[in-house]
Order: C-alpha cells, then structure tokens, then sequence
C-alpha cells in the first residue's frame, strides 16, 4: 500500500497532458546526450537541420502519445517547437557569452 501512496502524485502529475508531452520531449532530447559522442554524419545531420530536429522531436511526442487526437497532435507539435525554439535561443545565448 505504501508504494501507492508513492505513485499516486506520479499519476496526478503525468495525467496534465502539456506538463507530460513536454517531459517526454525533454527528457528524450536529454536522453540524446547520453549517446555523446555520436558519429559525425549523425552530427552533421543534428547541426544543419532544424527540419530533422523538429521531426525527431514529433516523433518522440507522436508515439508516446498513441493513440492520438487532434489535441494531442497539436500540443506535441506546439511543444516540440517550443523546445526547439528554447534550445536554438540558449545556443546563441552561450555563443554570444563567449564573445
């Protein structure tokens, strides 16, 4: 009974699908790092293409979230852009810190 108690917050938390899919993204965009280094064609296709990035992220969003509705389709695309957005903006933060 004590582990309920335990999970019972996990499961009132993750039914918030925004707070959700936007862990998931996240934690998958994380999870990434744990594969550095990758190989460079890999690489090269994460650094020239937003498109690729932006996919891989709905992707992630999109199964997890199986089966789909409208809403859900439209909140992984609006996170996945978010996320994507607050990653290029932090980038160009540290390269202009660097200057």
């Amino acid at each position: 009974m004590k582990l309920m108690t335990f999970v019972e917050p996990i499961n009132v938390l993750l039914n918030n699908e925004a707070l959700k899919t936007f862990m998931i993204v996240f934690t998958g965009i994380l999870a990434g790092y744990t594969l550095q280094p990758v190989p460079k064609w890999m690489n090269n296709i994460f650094d020239n293409s937003n498109v690729f990035k932006l996919f891989v992220l709905i992707t992630i969003g999109l199964t997890v979230l199986h089966p789909l509705d409208v809403e859900e389709v439209v909140l992984t695309l609006v996170m996945s852009g978010i996320l994507l957005y607050l990653f290029s903006l932090s980038r160009k933060y540290d390269e202009e810190k660097s200057k």
